[in-house]
């Protein structure tokens, strides 16, 4: 099998055209007929953008693990909350004068997206 990518140069259209491939192929879809493996971890704080690095080193390692499951034939379950309280969250609202609900939920949303980006497979 020879590999798409020939060179070290990173072409984006070529991301998008694999991510299309595996989302049109279900790769991911959850199937009932076969055994479970849940995975549960303390959810991404919204701390601001970018997201930090290493939130996101911290995901893709549990990421790893459970394409590992799913490539056993497990029917991985890896849930996404978003911690939506504290100090941090309550003095930026202060601070910019921003409706917390509206806050978090921009914020649940760029973390969500980033972990798209990043081919996260979460349900």
């Amino acid at each position: 099998m020879e590999p798409k990518i020939q060179e070290k140069v990173w072409d984006p259209k070529i991301e998008s055209e694999i991510r299309k491939k595996w989302e049109d192929s279900k790769l991911y879809e959850f199937h009932s007929d076969t055994d479970g493996y849940t995975i549960d971890t303390p959810p991404p704080y919204p701390s601001g953008r970018p997201w930090h690095i290493g939130a996101a080193a911290h995901y893709s390692q549990i990421d790893m693990i459970s394409r590992t499951a799913r490539m056993n034939g497990k029917n991985v379950y890896f849930p996404l909350g978003i911690d939506r309280n504290g100090l941090p969250v309550e003095l930026y609202t202060e601070k910019n004068m921003v409706s917390e609900c509206e806050r978090l939920r921009e914020e649940s949303f760029w973390i969500s997206a980033r972990m798209h980006l990043m081919i996260l497979r979460l349900r």
